[in-house]
């Protein structure tokens, strides 16, 4: 039986059948302009015993409105404890892993908001903050080894707020020393070593590196996206035949391995920061990627792509100096893979792959890459 609410002076029926035996918790809560007082009396009787026997008993004490009325699980009782304690460990491939003490799900309004630190310290500081989740559990990873990480679980209700930490590292020695970010801690700690998103500076430095892109990581940043700009920048020289325009790639770290179908693509490309709040900085300047020929001595290739433009019935013929298995693959303009074949070659006989995709494939612009154990070449096809 939860609580009857009744207001005005005189004596209260709260409950017509009370049972003699058990426990009955009575809250009177006082509303004022001024704020709020609630007091608590926990009453028990026993059979043919009157309120002042020595079988009976009542106990009374001040209570705090706000956590009794939003965190009782079930009704009147003992309210749940106010804290954000969590177990913390790492899974066999080495992502961080936890277990929620209390999700307080009878409180709808609760968030747990849960902020991964790095630091070269195994006491923590300074701080880099490189991850940023909500939910009432936590995973991350996998972690990288020797770095110590400071995880921290916020839970943020409207009766205030509580920290709790804990720290974790692989294949580290035991950590020593105090934590000012591990166990239960004022939260108002973080205002300190949170970054402020609004000054969020854009990537820098942005290089190119083989098949990798790489940027000066910008303090503060949990994230970054890689995109292509909306217009191209006059002062970029990118000799692409026909340059694409790439899908948004979001990475953890300030460099992205282009997958294989980027990798063969001539495009223009830029670098934005995001920060924990989900704010993103300035776009970076733009940088030009162009693709790497592979190719050995002493061996040719030749492929042609029949008809060309087609619509979408079409067929490869490939032929190399050499014995080999060629694969062939077929993206789209943004670098998705459509299609792979893979057959064997003999030197200098001429191998042809026939692909039917009429009324399959969109109208546009696609690019078809051959790759032997020795060369990776790619031919532009139309589809009308």
């Amino acid at each position: 039986v939860f609580s009857t609410t009744t207001t005005g002076p005189g004596p209260v029926t709260l409950i017509n059948n009370a049972q003699f035996g058990l426990y009955y918790t009575v809250v009177h809560k006082v509303i004022t302009e001024c704020g709020e007082l609630c007091y608590a009396q926990e009453q028990f009787q026993q059979e043919g015993r009157g309120a002042d026997g020595g079988n009976g008993y009542t106990r009374a004490v001040e209570i705090d409105c706000c956590f009794v009325f939003d965190f009782w699980p079930n009704g009147p009782g003992e309210p749940i404890p106010f804290t954000a304690q969590f177990d913390i460990g790492l899974d066999l491939s080495g992502n961080i892993i936890t277990g929620n003490f209390f999700e307080y799900e009878n409180e709808p309004s609760t968030v747990h908001e849960w902020l991964l630190f790095t630091s070269p310290n195994p006491s923590g500081g300074p701080y880099t903050l490189i991850d940023q989740q909500t939910g009432t559990d936590y995973t991350y990873g996998p972690i990288d080894d020797e770095i110590y990480y400071f995880l921290v679980h916020r839970v943020i209700t409207d009766c205030g707020e509580v920290c709790y930490g804990q720290s974790i590292c692989r294949n580290c020695d035991p950590l020593k020393g105090a934590c000012e970010l591990c166990m239960e801690f004022d939260c108002s700690i973080l205002d300190d070593i949170i970054p402020d998103c609004e000054t969020l500076p854009a990537p820098t430095n942005l290089m190119v590196d083989g098949d990798t892109l790489t940027w000066d990581p910008v303090p503060g940043a949990v994230s970054y996206i890689v995109s292509s700009p909306g217009g191209t920048d006059p002062q970029i020289a990118c000799p692409c035949e026909l340059p694409v325009s790439i899908i948004p790639i979001t990475t953890n770290t300030n460099s992205l391995v282009l997958p294989e179908g980027l990798q063969r693509q001539c495009f223009i490309w830029m670098v934005t920061a995001v920060c924990h709040d989900g704010t993103t900085s300035d776009p970076s300047n733009q940088e030009c990627f162009m693709p790497i020929r592979r190719s050995s001595e002493n061996s040719s290739e030749i492929s042609q792509i029949a008809p060309n433009p087609n619509n979408g019935n079409m067929n490869f013929v490939v032929q190399t100096s050499y014995d080999s298995e060629v694969t062939v693959e077929v993206h789209d303009f943004y670098g998705k893979l459509i299609q792979t074949f893979v057959t064997s070659l003999e030197a200098h006989t001429p191998s042809t792959i026939s692909w039917d995709a009429a009324g399959q494939l969109a109208r546009g612009i696609y690019f078809v890459t051959f790759k032997t154990d020795q060369n990776t070449w790619s031919k532009k096809v139309i589809v009308d």
